[in-house]
């Protein structure tokens, strides 16, 4: 059987950009905006393994792929789902697509990204999700996430009539701290990003100065060294208590 993202794959960027007409902005606006504040994070000429977990259609890595700074970097996707991994293949160069990730990924990748995958998830398999997540990073490893802002009347507004968030449940910023805190993540960054409209686009220089507002349309998750072999151990004392 097909999941949501299968059937709206070829189709996903269309109706994004609907959703965010609103902004003034399409979808590739917005991916372009994050994968250039991860970019700018990890400095100029990065050289690692960089995962986009949830990776849909691809828009995050396909920005950052486009980036110089970028060109030593190793990028790969990650989705459930077959048809959106199908269209990335079809659209984005020089990027590893997968639909699986085998053990041999564990402790692989130097960065990992959620952008806005957590609200799909059901909130009680958000701790075993995260903690997947860790599992694949090495010790040094950048920790990137991106998630709506439920504090934003306009957010919630978009995100109700999308038939791509039909199933959402929006992550509040202190519960994405809590979240992570509770898995090992004890040294995360938040801000909050997107402020300006395109109306408003003589602002947005003012937008990594608004970080501590909480007014942004999305937010931002930053941490690095996480996880790795050396949290493995609790990781798995958590699983055999919780039961997952």
């Amino acid at each position: 059987m097909k999941n949501t993202f299968d059937v709206l794959s070829a189709s996903y960027e269309s109706i994004l950009t609907s959703d965010l007409r609103i902004s003034g902005e399409n979808a590739e606006y917005f991916a372009h905006y994050k994968a250039r504040r991860i970019q700018k994070t990890l400095g100029e000429n990065f050289k690692g393994k960089v995962l986009d977990y949830g990776c849909g259609i691809g828009s995050v890595v396909r920005s950052l792929r486009s980036f110089p700074e970028m060109r030593r970097a190793d990028i790969y996707g990650y989705d459930v789902s077959q048809e959106s991994i199908n269209v990335c293949r079809n659209n984005v160069q020089n990027v590893h697509f997968l639909t699986h990730l085998a053990d041999s990924f564990r402790g692989f990748f130097d960065v990992v990204i959620l952008s806005n995958v957590l609200h799909h998830v059901q909130i009680e398999k958000r701790d075993v999700l995260v903690q997947s997540v860790l599992r694949l990073l090495t010790k040094n490893a950048w920790l990137f996430i991106f998630e709506h802002n439920p504090l934003n009347p306009l957010t919630r507004m978009v995100v109700k009539a999308s038939p791509i968030d039909k199933d959402a449940s929006l992550v509040g910023a202190w519960h994405m701290a809590r979240l992570l805190q509770r898995n090992g993540v004890t040294n995360s960054r938040l801000s909050f990003i997107v402020f300006f409209p395109r109306i408003l686009k003589c602002l947005r220089f003012m937008e990594p100065f608004l970080g501590f507002l909480p007014i942004g349309a999305q937010y931002m998750c930053v941490a690095r060294g996480p996880a790795g072999t050396d949290h493995l151990q609790s990781h798995r004392i958590f699983d055999k208590e919780s039961g997952q």
